[in-house]
Parts: structure tokens; sequence; C-alpha cells
């Protein structure tokens, strides 16, 4: 079993309550039968005072009681023997069953709940979002039929064209003056009294079998109703015209929504059974309306088992044709695949309640089931339904919505010997209940009933090859897939980098830091520059040294008497420039002096980098190549389209979904 088994089983379960934290707990207790009237429960509601009344009126209206199976009764054990207390300060509720008789095991049976709820924790419900601010009105009995005033002559006859926004209302049902009938298909009608006076409103209820052709017997219901799933109905007051014994209401023009959804309703059947000379698999099409719950607020359309839920906007919105006719569909694939305990079951190990655009990839079972209401909605409307300009490639065929319903409209044209396509199609679901939950399951049916070749069959199989359990890039995780939505960043290292050298120019570099260019003549250590030492003088730092040099003086001039010229011949002898003369020898003596200085501040630290190099973070760097950027000694590359950079990864939505 899978984990989305828990999913059924939070929506399913049975509640063994703890005590309420606080005193502020409402509580109401009634019986009601099980669906098939066998067994009998106390059934006893606990609710927070946040809680309007009228939704636990509602809960209590609409609660059904189903037996379960075995299998499915143990796997609800867990969520039976651990559920959580209310929260007095939230508007929550819990739902406790309780047998009639001791023989009966309760934990045989589940209880299911309106829409309109959801589970909020183990064994605690609350308000779905798009509800928490409906208004019900559960007091509003005012069902008359209209005024009635005497007139000269009693009418015999009433009629009148019920309209709606310049549209003819098909077969409503029309009641004046207390006595009923039903609108032709272009939208008139008329009733034969007799009338105590001539009436001034007429009253149309949406409920009403619908005439279909070709005809089927019995012929399928049409019914809008309400938030307590009560028919809906308007009126209409204006004066007739009378003739002799004959009231002419002309036009009675509806106010919209109710009427519009109506003239859908009857097209939506009119065409099923023009395509399959049957009724849909429901018998019906039921259509609950909500007030107060608009789709232009995010409210989603939307079809719990076999009837459709409609925002109170919907016959305004400018897809209302398409989206009504694709829940329809819905309610076709839903009944014909089992009953409501079978649905159920998939509701939430499919994950059906979700919202979707048709770019989606996801488990196999949720988008055949959405794949075939876009389907049958193209069936009506015509051509093929419109893939989503974000939808993935053709591998993803099995996993995507839009994929399928193009696919399923190709298919239905390649069915050989049968008379009609969507008709056929429609077979292949009523024939198999409970065995399709995916395309491929429904092209191995479709095979198998189709007794003849095409490029989709051969041999009574499908050409294509079974699916993988996860589509490509996906994880198979056993129960799930996991789209791989981690990635290491492509990355190389540059080396540790160096300190910064280049100080710009009319700077120079010393030390670790950058100082002003020193006047001609002097040069920089740090902060000072120093005289530069003339030539011939050593740099002793701080000082310029030069050192003494005696040499032998030329004396070739000189007498033999007096060689050294210091007697005779005093001068005779030559030394070089600079140097003293001693005679016989030349002499330079030693002399020191201190340099002059200058200071130039107490300098700046680098932030330049030798040409080819780049600064970062303190340090150079070689740079980066092509498709990289540089961070620290690492150079990083950039994470594929679809993916978030964080850092030393690539990160998208995992998509996890059951594998079916």
């Amino acid at each position: 079993m899978k984990n989305t088994t828990l999913l059924l089983a939070m929506s399913i379960v049975l509640l063994s309550c703890k005590a309420p934290e606080t005193p502020k707990i409402a509580e109401r207790v009634f019986q009601r039968r099980d669906v098939s009237g066998e067994t009998v429960f106390t059934v006893r509601l606990r609710s927070t005072e946040q809680m309007p009344a009228a939704m636990t009126d509602l809960m209590e209206k609409l609660l059904t009681i189903r037996r379960v199976d075995s299998a499915t009764a143990e796997e609800l054990r867990f969520w039976r023997e651990t559920p959580m207390s209310l929260r007095a300060d939230h508007a929550e509720i819990q739902v406790e069953l309780v047998p009639a008789e001791a023989k009966v095991d309760k934990n045989s049976f589940i209880y299911e709940w309106p829409e309109i709820f959801q589970i909020s924790r183990p064994g605690v419900l609350e308000i779905a979002p798009p509800y928490q601010n409906v208004k019900i009105d559960n007091t509003k009995t005012d069902n008359s039929f209209g005024t009635i005033r005497q007139a000269v002559e009693v009418p015999d006859t009433v009629r009148g064209h019920i309209r709606c926004q310049g549209a003819d209302v098909q077969q409503v049902t029309v009641v004046v003056a207390g006595q009923q009938t039903q609108a032709q298909t272009n939208g008139t009608f008329q009733i034969t009294g007799p009338f105590t006076g001539v009436p001034t409103r007429v009253y149309v209820a949406y409920d009403a079998q619908i005439n279909v052709s070709p005809s089927v017997n019995p012929s399928p219901r049409l019914q809008i109703f309400n938030d307590f799933h009560d028919t809906r109905n308007e009126s209409v007051d204006q004066e007739p015209t009378q003739t002799g014994t004959t009231v002419d209401f002309g036009d009675v023009n509806l106010r919209g929504n109710d009427c519009v959804l109506w003239n859908l309703g009857v097209r939506a059947l009119t065409d099923y059974a023009q395509i399959t000379n049957g009724r849909p698999p429901a018998g019906e099409l039921r259509i609950k309306r909500w007030e107060a719950v608009f789709r232009s607020a995010g409210a989603a359309p939307h079809t719990f088992y076999n009837y459709i839920v409609a925002p109170t906007d919907l016959a305004t919105n400018g897809n209302r044709e398409r989206t009504l006719f694709h829940e329809f569909g819905h309610t076709i694939r839903h009944v014909a695949d089992g009953d409501a305990t079978h649905w159920h079951g998939d509701n939430f190990r499919y994950i059906y309640a979700r919202s979707h655009d048709g770019s989606q990839v996801t488990n196999k079972s949720f988008v055949f089931n959405e794949g075939w209401a876009n389907y049958w909605a193209t069936v009506v409307l015509g051509g093929l339904h419109p893939v989503h300009p974000s939808a993935p490639g053709a591998d993803f065929l099995d996993w995507n919505e839009d994929l399928i319903a193009v696919y399923l409209g190709e298919m239905s044209s390649e069915v050989g010997p049968w008379p009609a396509g969507p008709a056929f199609m429609t077979r292949v679901l009523t024939s198999n209940p409970g065995q399709i939950h995916t395309l491929y399951q429904f092209e191995e049916r479709y095979c198998a009933m189709l007794g003849a070749a095409n490029r989709y069959c051969r041999g009574g199989r499908p050409t294509r090859a079974a699916p993988a359990s996860c589509p490509p890039g996906f994880n198979d995780d056993g129960l799930t897939c996991r789209l791989n939505n981690i990635l290491a960043k492509p990355s190389f290292s540059r080396g540790v980098g160096v300190v910064p050298n280049s100080c710009g120019p009319g700077r120079e570099y010393d030390a670790g830091l950058c100082y002003p260019l020193c006047a001609a003549g002097f040069h920089g250590v740090g902060p000072v520059c120093w005289q530069d030492c003339p030539p011939g003088y050593n740099d002793d730092g701080a000082t310029c040294r030069r050192d003494a040099n005696i040499i032998g003086a030329n004396n070739s001039a000189c007498p033999w008497y007096d060689k050294c010229g210091l007697t005779f011949a005093r001068g005779c002898s030559v030394c070089p420039a600079g140097f003293n003369n001693d005679g016989c020898t030349c002499r330079i003596d030693v002399h020191i002096f201190a340099k002059s200085t200058q200071t130039r501040g107490v300098g700046s630290v680098p932030n330049g980098c030798a040409a080819g190099m780049e600064y970062d973070a303190g340090l150079c760097y070689s740079p980066c190549g092509a498709g990289f950027h540089g961070v620290g000694p690492v150079c990083w590359g950039t994470c594929p389209a679809g993916f978030a950079d964080h850092g030393a990864t690539c990160y998208r939505d995992p998509n996890i979904f059951s594998d079916d």
C-alpha cells in the first residue's frame, strides 16, 4: 500500500475524541443510517464556538456513513487511536459514530463530510479556505408562487417565454400560481388552469428531467442546487397582458448565473446523448453553485464525485463553457469507475483536489483523470485540446494532462469499426469500472475491446511500451517519484590567491602598503623618502659613507734625486682629481654625512591587482573562464534553467508524487 493511502486514511478517519481542553465546546447529537440503510448510528458532533452554526447544520444535513473493507479498516487504525483535541480558538469540528447496536463494529464504517470541510489534523475538521467567508442563510423559507389579483375575467391559460441574457432557457421547471409545467426547448411555456385570478409572478425552479435527442429512458435529470443541496430557484414579478381567458407574460428575463449554468447543463446532457445514444453514468448532471465564493478570488470549480461545484461567478467567467464541460467529463469518469466510496479513495490516493493548469508533471492517475476531462470538453467544443505553453515534451505523455488530452483525441479518431469515436472511448470507461486509472490502462482496455489494428493497437495490445514508474529525470524512490532537485554547481579551483600589490599611477608598493612616489634624488622606504647617495658613496641607511682610498701618485716627471717631489722638485708628482697629493701617494679621506629625508604619509592598503589578475575579497586571482564567475579561490558555473542558485548547489522543487 502506497504512502498516498495515508492521505485516504486521513480523509475518512473515525474519531475517539479526547475530552475538550476548554468548556466552550458545542455538542449536537442525531441519528443517521449508513448509505445501505441497514445500520443505524448515533452521530455526535463537537464544535468550537468559532464554528458557525450554519456550517454545523450543513455537516448534519450532508454527512454520510459507508462500510469499508477489512483492509481499509486496518489502515485507519492509527488515525482512530490518535485523534487530536479541538483548539477552542479555531473554527473546528469533530465527528464520532456510535452504533445503535452493540454487535456492530464501528471500525468497519467511515463517515464522509461535505466538500466545504477539510482535514485540519488527525481527527479534526475545519472549513476549507475557499468557503471560510461564506454566509449561508438557512432560515429562508419563502416558497410562495407570487401574488394573485382578481380579474374581471378569470383566466384559464398562462403562457410566456423564459429568457436569459438574450437566449432561450430550455426545459426549466416553471411554476405560476401554484401550477407547474416545463418550458420547451425554445423557452416558451404554457399552463392550463383553472386560475383564481391574474398571477403577477413567474417562479422558476432549476430541476427537471431533460428531453434529449435521441431520446433515452429515463430522461437524465438536471439540477442546480445551493449550499444546502436545495434546488435553486428565482422569481420574476411583472404585469402580464390578458386577452380573454389567456394571460401572457411575454419575455420573462431571468437575472443570470443560474440560468446560464442551466443552459450549459442542458447542452452537456444533450451532447452526451447525441454522442453516445445514452445518458451519463450518473444518470444526471447536478451543479452546486455556492454563494459568496468567487472564482475571481481564487476559488476553483471542481467535481465532487458525481456533481459539479461552481463558484458564484462561474457563469460570468469567459471560459465558462470549457470549464463546465471539463467538469462534466469528470462526472462521466468518476461514476464509470465505481461508487462514491471508491472515488473517495481515489480522491485522496491520487490527490485529485489540487490546483493545475496543464503544465504540471505529476502522478499518472491524477493526470489521466484531468486529461479525460480535458478531452471530453474538446469533444463538445471541437478540435484538439490546447496544450499549455509550459507543458513538457512527449516523453512526459503519461504524466501530463494536456498531452494525455491530445493523445485521447487522436485515439478517438482511430477506433476502426466503431461508428463514433467519443462513444467508443466512453464505452471503454463504462465497461471497465475500477480498472482504468492511467492512460496506459485505458490503452490496454481500448485495444482489447477494439478488435482491430490501428497505429495504437496490434493483436489486442498497445503498440506503445508500458511507461516507467516515474518520468524522465525523476528518481524512483519505491512509493514515490522525486525530481532530481539538488545539483552540484560546476566549479574548479583557481589557487589560493595573492595579496594585491598594484597601487595605480603616481604610487608605489612597499612592504604591503601603497605610497606616493618620492621626488627625484630620493627613494622611498615605508612612509619616508630618503636621499639617494652620490656616486662613490656607500648607502648606510640613514647616512652616506665614502671610505678612505690611497693610491700611488704619478711621479714619472720627478728627478731621480727627488722621486716623490718632496724636496728639490716639489709638485712633480700628479694625483687624480679629488685626491690629496702626498708626494709618492694620492689620498682620499673618509667622508660620512646624514641623508636628507621627506615624509610621504602612512600609506594605504593596495586594492589593485597586476595585469591579467582580478580582485576579490582582499586577494588577487587568475580570472575564470567564460560561463564561470569567481568567488575567492573557486570559479563557479551557472545553474541550469529552472534551478535556483543556492551557492554551491542548484535547487528546484522536488515535485514528489506517488508512482501509482
